[in-house]
């Protein structure tokens, strides 16, 4: 059986793709009780009344994470409250999560196809 950081359970499939992770991970989070939101992948409401907004991206294995126009100056905009989370290693058994608050701080930022 896989778990991917903070012991959430993915799956016991040997192999994933990133769209499995995807639909997992939103699948997962539906059952918690978060939202979905046509901006960003999920919207998470904490015990503190604070907001996470999250955004959720899978490698096959390893790699850079790309943004889209529309998500990087979300994680401009939201700062602390703007998660990004990587699920590495999607093909493999052994998924790895890597988990970003304020990515537009803490990331370097390439031009496609730079």
């Amino acid at each position: 059986m896989a778990v991917a950081g903070d012991g959430v359970v993915c799956s016991a499939r040997p192999i994933w793709t990133p769209s499995d992770v995807f639909v997992q991970v939103l699948r997962l989070a539906r059952a918690a009780g978060l939202e979905d939101n046509r901006r960003l992948d999920l919207l998470s409401h904490r015990a503190d009344a604070s907001q996470r907004e999250m955004e959720v991206n899978g490698r096959g294995g390893t790699g850079n994470v790309g943004s889209t126009e529309n998500e990087w100056p979300k994680a401009c905009d939201q700062r602390g409250r703007y998660w990004l989370y990587v699920v590495y290693e999607c093909g493999t058994p052994h998924l790895r999560l890597l988990r970003v608050q304020d990515p537009f701080g803490k990331l370097v930022v390439k031009a496609k196809g730079a």
